[in-house]
């Protein structure tokens, strides 16, 4: 790195400007602005001197950032190819349209449009203009809040389904009712969150060090305050915690009801209809521990933020 002294050269004048970066509008090279991660400032006697990084060492850098974004948004590429046919195959088979089976594709639909705009940020973000990156930004926000949604719904139909066993919970008319009451919770909530987290970003209703900044340097959160903590991971670990009792409450019930089928002579579409729902619970286990259990390590590396150092940061 080297220093810049404006006291002795005119050239060197610089201006710390409101978003972080170093300003030197008399610069020789292309570019009079230096990136915030590039330079730093340091008290030398009663002076503050700013050192700018090499141009090597920066290069060297974004090209590390340019191949690790690829990696990822081609990554969920390929999942956003098998989430669309999961979708196809569900939507084409009409057996498969019942209460669980319209849970499902609405979760589906929601990853699939998250990991969409996603893909877009990792790979076009540096030729997004901010205002489409900051909505590319609060769509990633709502998709993925709309997805844990329909997984809190899916885990809590499976013990609502576990625990009405006796119940007549299969007509259609019911079924069609429950479907609309969890979309409402599951569409309407992820629109609510993310309207307040744009509210409080625009109107600036937070203090600094509260504020989500989305598209200020990435197509997201900053991570330089405690938006995301308020407005995704809280909302998201609250389900992910609920979703945890619903599955306890599950096996549960399950437990018992198996005990009372060994003990009572009860006819045949009992049993069936105890073995699918045993199929079921099997299934959302797996889709629980998929998008739970990674998403929930996802969350804790918040305590971790320092990510070039912490061996816990890696291994979550």
């Amino acid at each position: 790195k080297y220093s810049l002294d404006p006291m002795t050269t005119s050239d060197d004048t610089y201006y710390v400007t409101t978003t972080g970066d170093l300003f030197t509008p008399h610069a020789a090279s292309s570019s009079n602005t230096t990136d915030w991660k590039n330079f730093c400032l340091e008290h030398m006697g009663d002076r503050v001197v700013a050192f700018v990084c090499f141009v090597e060492s920066r290069t060297t850098k974004e090209t590390n950032d340019g191949v690790h974004f690829k990696v990822i948004a081609y990554g969920l590429i390929v999942s956003s190819m098998f989430l669309l046919i999961t979708f196809l195959v569900y939507a084409c088979l009409p057996s498969l349209h019942n209460l669980h089976g319209q849970t499902l594709m609405c979760h589906v639909a929601s990853m699939l449009g998250a990991y969409s705009f996603l893909v877009i940020s990792q790979l076009l973000s540096r030729f997004l203009i901010p205002q489409l990156c900051m909505f590319i930004g609060f769509a990633i926000q709502c998709f993925f809040l709309a997805a844990f949604s329909w997984l809190n719904v899916i885990c809590f139909d499976i013990w609502w389904t576990f625990g009405a066993v006796r119940s007549h919970v299969g007509k259609a008319e019911e079924s069609r009712r429950r479907f609309l009451f969890y979309s409402l919770y599951a569409w309407l909530l992820p629109l609510t969150i993310t309207a307040g987290t744009f509210f409080v970003d625009h109107f600036k209703l937070f203090s600094e060090d509260f504020l989500p900044n989305m598209g200020e340097r990435y197509c997201w959160f900053t991570k330089f305050t405690h938006g995301k903590t308020i407005f995704f991971n809280f909302p998201v670990m609250i389900q992910i915690m609920s979703n945890i009792i619903f599955f306890g409450l599950t096996i549960r019930n399950c437990s018992k009801i198996k005990s009372e089928l060994q003990q009572m002579q009860i006819n045949s579409n009992a049993r069936l209809k105890y073995n699918a729902d045993i199929n079921k619970l099997a299934m959302n286990s797996k889709l629980f521990v998929v998008m739970g259990l990674t998403w929930a390590c996802e969350v804790n590396t918040w305590y971790f933020q320092n990510g070039d150092d912490s061996l816990w940061w890696y291994i979550l």
